[in-house]
């Protein structure tokens, strides 16, 4: 993740990232099942993906930044933050489940 100019810019930013993996999350698994999301595991492993995490598991904790969001999005992002390899979507969950 590239610097922020702000605290509030690096808020942004983090937020970005959630956003757009958790809708990519969706869409990989949408149109390519399992293998995707394998595939898209092994991509989040990148050393640029695990410092936004990172960050973000610190981020997570402060009250301030914790404040600006509604429950589910503090709870998604405490899974992101936890473990990043298992935050897929509940109707991936559920197809592997049933696999």
């Amino acid at each position: 993740m590239a610097e922020a100019a702000t605290p509030a810019d690096r808020d942004l930013r983090l937020l970005d990232y959630f956003t757009v993996r958790k809708t990519m999350g969706w869409i990989i698994h949408r149109f390519f099942g399992d293998p995707g999301l394998e595939l898209a595991a092994h991509r989040a492993a990148a050393p640029e993906r695990q410092a936004a995490i990172a960050l973000l598991r610190e981020r997570v904790t402060d009250p301030d930044f914790a404040a600006a969001l509604s429950s589910l999005e503090r709870a998604e992002l405490k899974v992101l933050a936890a473990d990043p390899q298992d935050f897929i979507s509940c109707t991936a969950l559920r197809a592997q489940k049933k696999a």
